[in-house]
């Protein structure tokens, strides 16, 4: 891991911290634009594996607007 690549992971993982109150490791690689792509979970699932990829999809847009 090269010096800006650790930077960039300790940096993420801070955030994800400060986010979801725990130690979150970030998966960070390189691009092949010679930059760094950086993925987290977006939440912790609740339920079990099974039952999240049955379910109906929940909606994670912002408040809507009246019609």
């Amino acid at each position: 891991m090269t010096h800006l690549e650790k930077l960039v992971v300790d940096r993420f993982a801070a955030a994800f911290e400060a986010v979801a109150g725990e130690r979150v490791d970030p998966v960070v690689r390189r691009s092949q634009h010679a930059d760094f792509q950086v993925d987290g979970p977006c939440r912790w699932p609740a339920d079990s594996p099974g039952r999240l990829a049955t379910s109906p999809p929940t909606c994670c847009r912002g408040p809507t607007s009246p019609a």
